[in-house]
């Protein structure tokens, strides 16, 4: 991977090299060498993908962009493989998107153009660009499970919330109306 300290690659390669799984049946067990490098689903992929995406939004300097908080600024929110950008103006988030965008792109990682997307709390007319590419203008987005919408409207996040809760009920329907399952507290 470019742009990731050559010591980290050696210690996961090391690492794979010399890893095996066990697997246990009632009557016997079967080793299995990993033989292979990492790959999505492996527990240390989404590990590796945080550090990735953490040493690229670490190459450039943030330090004047973002919204104002208290005294300090906030560019972006990262977690896991889910990030937004925060900027000041239209100019600013163009900008921070083809950074991030650059910075990624040097070390292998990818970013999917067609879920990103933005908002912005003023009717401008602007597009936002990257790769060539027109990103999506949405009004509201979920983060991390919490509607993000503008003009903000709280009956959209308590309905968005309820939804949620029925589907997670109706998922386990079948187990909280059984009647062999008692319900006693």
């Amino acid at each position: 991977m470019e742009g990731v300290d050559s010591s980290i690659i050696e210690i996961v390669k090391k690492l794979y090299a010399s890893s095996s799984s066990i697997v246990t049946f009632p009557s016997s067990e079967v080793a299995i060498d990993a033989q292979r490098g990492v790959r999505q689903g492996d527990t240390l992929s989404p590990k590796l993908f945080v550090l990735c995406l953490q040493h690229a939004l670490d190459s450039f300097d943030w330090a004047q962009r973002g919204l104002k908080v208290g005294d300090q600024r906030l560019p972006y929110l990262a977690y896991a493989d889910d990030s937004v950008l925060l900027a000041r103006d239209f100019d600013e988030l163009q900008s921070m998107a083809d950074d991030l965008f650059t910075a990624c792109a040097a070390i292998g990682l990818n970013v999917n153009v067609a879920k990103t997307k933005w908002l912005s709390t003023d009717d401008v007319q602007h597009r936002i660009h990257l790769s060539g590419e027109t990103i999506e203008r949405v009004s509201s987005f979920i983060y991390l499970g919490q509607l993000v919408n503008w003009p903000r409207d709280h009956n959209k996040e308590i309905s968005h919330r309820l939804a949620a809760g029925w589907a997670t009920f109706s998922k386990y329907a079948t187990f909280f109306t059984a009647p062999r399952i008692q319900m006693r507290l």
